[in-house]
């Protein structure tokens, strides 16, 4: 994706400083050395907003409770070292989890991206028709429970998850707009709406125009577990 996006989601979020990779900085080894950046420079109190726009899939497990794991392609990502050189759902979660104390906001625009909110199915408008087994509690699942489940002395998981599309779509890119459909909307709308933005707030005005451009074949997907008040996204 054109670098101009992130850049001005930078600028109209108001955020005092931003760490930025794109295309040949944006390795594996780039991106884990950014996160212990993040975690070393923030403290609790603060907030964070990961914006993760690039290329996602999934690979297919011989398990029924966890058919697929979902994966994020670094610029240096190699089908022949996979897993070595992919960034999987599993270590994106630790990562975040490091943040613990922080109120984070995590903004994927990328295929498969619903896939890192765990009980994803249930976070749509649509009937709820099939639950993921780690869904607990009425509230949809969050794509760090898995995590927590393993490790529960983490802590708690203080982040709201704004997904592109759903676990089992495509996220796309048109040339028309030079950038990514979900993206394109979220800058428009934080340049375009006056007052403070909660995720939340950007996640109910972009959702009909993606769906509507995309023929509903593109459905945003938002979770939230962040202790009230929730962050904003644009003061």
């Amino acid at each position: 994706m054109p670098s101009e996006s992130p850049k001005r989601l930078a600028r109209v979020g108001g955020f005092a400083r931003s760490n930025l990779l794109t295309d040949g900085d944006a390795t594996l080894e780039r991106i884990r050395a950014a996160f212990q950046e993040l975690v070393a420079s923030t403290r609790p109190g603060d907030t964070v907003l990961i914006f993760w726009s690039g290329h996602g899939g999934r690979v297919k497990m011989d398990n029924p409770v966890r058919p697929f794991i979902y994966i994020l392609f670094p610029y240096d990502a190699n089908p022949r070292t996979f897993p070595r050189t992919f960034f999987d759902e599993d270590e994106f979660g630790r990562w975040v989890q490091a943040l613990d104390g922080r109120k984070v906001m995590v903004v994927l625009d990328t295929c498969f991206s619903g896939g890192q909110i765990e009980g994803a199915k249930t976070t749509t408008r649509e009937s709820i028709t099939e639950v993921d087994p780690r869904t607990r509690g009425p509230d949809p699942a969050h794509f760090l429970d898995t995590i927590l489940i393993r490790s529960r002395s983490i802590g708690q998981h203080d982040a709201a998850v704004l997904a592109a599309c759903r676990l089992d779509q495509t996220s796309l890119e048109l040339p028309e707009l030079q950038s990514g459909v979900m993206t394109y909307f979220l800058v428009e709308v934080l340049g375009a709406t006056p007052g403070p933005l909660t995720l939340e707030d950007v996640y109910l005005r972009i959702d009909p125009k993606v769906r509507k451009l995309m023929e509903g074949k593109q459905t945003p997907v938002f979770s939230d577990q962040t202790p009230r008040p929730p962050a904003v996204i644009r003061p």
